[in-house]
């Protein structure tokens, strides 16, 4: 079979057509940083007008490092995440016109860190 793309109709929002900037996004890091950790993958279909999003999913910290690091993601844009049984970082980003998160599991913290201020307004002059 083989499909020509050039004659495409127009792309509607619930089409799978709506998940080619993520496909893409993927294809273009796949080519670029093929040495990078492998991760867990999910290309979410359009929701409420957005487009659809590439989910790179890492199992540790260090994998999610090598991952922001490449991708040039600020530290600043890191977000910590934690919950009674568990905690990982989330950092998103713009490839083409995807947009990609990156979130990497695996991190451990006592009590006292998870129950640490996060943010100015938790910590007291």
């Amino acid at each position: 079979m083989t499909t020509d793309l050039t004659d495409a109709p127009p792309v509607a929002p619930d089409s799978i057509g709506a998940q080619q900037p993520a496909v893409q996004a993927l294809a273009a890091l796949a080519a670029q940083y093929p040495g990078l950790p492998a991760s867990y993958i999910t290309i979410h279909s359009p929701f409420e007008l957005r487009p659809g999003r590439l989910d790179l999913q890492l199992e540790t910290p260090q994998a999610f490092e090598l991952w922001r690091d490449a991708l040039e993601i600020p530290a600043a844009d890191i977000e910590l995440h934690a919950t009674v049984g568990n905690c990982w970082v989330s950092a998103v980003t713009q490839v083409g016109d995807a947009t990609v998160e990156l979130s990497g599991y695996g991190i451990r913290l006592s009590l006292k860190e998870l129950t640490a201020p996060r943010n100015r307004d938790e910590v007291s002059a």
